[in-house]
């Protein structure tokens, strides 16, 4: 099981890299001026998730104890990455505002973690964690 969290990590991060590489690619509206905001929020909330559980479950002791340090970092640098890889795509641009909002996902969500984490007395809930 803790291998199936580290697969799906990985594959959602090439999926951001795939769908980044689109030109003009552009969400559904929601109808609101800053709603890529929103969509990269849920997008680096829903990463920020899977590389946390991912760490968590890992075999590495060290990475289990940082895992919500490493997530932020790993989801943060990641964010930077896609933004500086938008820029040179055709009709996509690189925004700092768009970075801000990805790391606002990734931190949310660890936020939101590590109080799970603390009120489970410090595991993950059983259904995500390995035996």
């Amino acid at each position: 099981m803790r291998k199936v969290w580290q697969y799906a990590a990985i594959v959602y991060l090439i999926a951001i890299f795939v769908l980044s590489s689109i030109p003009g690619l552009t969400p559904p509206p929601l109808g609101f001026g800053w709603q890529d905001k929103v969509y990269h929020f849920a997008e680096y909330a829903v990463l920020s998730f899977l590389l946390f559980i991912a760490f968590f479950n890992s075999k590495k002791e060290s990475w289990r104890k940082k895992a919500h340090l490493l997530t932020v970092i790993v989801a943060v640098a990641y964010a930077a990455s896609d933004e500086i890889h938008q820029s040179f795509v055709t009709h996509r641009n690189g925004d700092f505002w768009d970075w801000v909002a990805d790391g606002a996902g990734a931190i949310t969500v660890q936020l939101i973690a590590y109080l799970v984490v603390k009120l489970s007395k410090g595991k993950c809930p059983a259904s995500l964690s390995q035996p």
